[in-house]
């Protein structure tokens, strides 16, 4: 049995019962894809910077699996703009929340476990604001609002934000 669940858990489980299954009950994951150690890799050099300053350099860009299509200078302007972005974020936001834990054990059938990448309140606009770091090779691959509104992740995501926002003395208005 699974004793809690993560949002990837229940995207997987609505994709495919059976894929869900070797992965979360029989614990058989296959291997990643190039693709997929590529964006574990660039998670980990962003969560690096915006948690303990760590600037990536050339080493670290070269580690990163290379992914067919995509050339290592592609990679590093990824990563090169990425870090501008993140470091105004830190600036803008100084109570920026990276990789931020959260378990529930009421709020769903099941315990739900994750960790949400990067939020931050934005009192000009009384919003909360959430990242997922995601690679791709393409702005298609990303989520519109109608999706985001009934992928699982985000559903679950919003909730726990905006209580540890309460928790926090804030009260916002959204979520985005």
């Amino acid at each position: 049995t699974v004793e809690r669940a993560s949002p990837s858990a229940i995207k997987t489980h609505e994709a495919c019962n059976r894929d869900y299954w070797y992965r979360y009950v029989k614990g058989l994951k296959p291997p990643a894809s190039a693709a997929q150690a590529r964006g574990t890799a660039l998670h980990k050099i962003l969560e690096d910077f915006l948690v303990r300053g760590i600037q990536p350099n050339e080493d670290d860009l070269t580690e990163v699996p290379d992914v067919p299509g995509t050339t290592f200078g592609a990679l590093a302007r990824l990563v090169r703009n990425s870090i501008p972005w993140c470091r105004d974020l830190k600036v803008e936001y100084p109570d920026l929340v990276v990789e931020g834990e959260f378990f529930d054990e009421g709020l769903y059938s099941h315990p739900i476990k994750g960790f949400i990448d990067l939020w931050a309140y934005d009192s000009a606009t009384d919003t909360i604001l959430v990242t997922d770091h995601k690679s791709t090779s393409g702005w298609h691959y990303c989520k519109t609002p109608e999706e985001l509104a009934e992928d699982p992740q985000a559903i679950i995501y919003c909730p726990h934000i905006l209580d540890k926002a309460r928790a926090a003395g804030l009260n916002p208005k959204r979520a985005k």
